[in-house]
């Protein structure tokens, strides 16, 4: 059985209602080309979209979600706060491409920082 990775959770629902991160990675990369297609940014758009939760994968952030719904998550402590921008930031960064790697990192990172 594989395991679901949900980016969203839902107040008082069951995570079989919660959003899945795939879903949500994709919408967000489509809905990001087709602002920036305008000025030929989409396929930098795309890949920030898709990139931009890649941290939620994480153990922690899952189990910060069912936790914080009042399910029990097989974790041994309980997380805090979960940074989830840095994981597509930091992959960004690893590809070194010519100067872009660094700015679709900054977008990355800061999504929740008010950029």
């Amino acid at each position: 059985m594989s395991q679901k990775f949900y980016a969203h959770s839902l107040e008082n629902q069951p995570p079989e209602k919660w959003q899945p991160l795939e879903e949500h990675l994709r919408n967000v990369s489509d809905l990001a080309a087709d602002y920036a297609r305008s000025f030929g940014g989409d396929q930098w758009a795309r890949l920030a979209g898709l990139w931009h939760d890649l941290g939620k994968y994480s153990k922690a952030f899952q189990a910060k979600l069912l936790i914080e719904n009042g399910f029990e998550a097989q974790i041994e402590n309980n997380p805090g706060r979960v940074v989830h921008s840095e994981a597509g930031g930091h992959l960004a960064i690893q590809k070194k491409w010519s100067g872009a790697d660094r700015v679709l990192s900054w977008l990355i990172m800061g999504h929740h920082g008010g950029l």
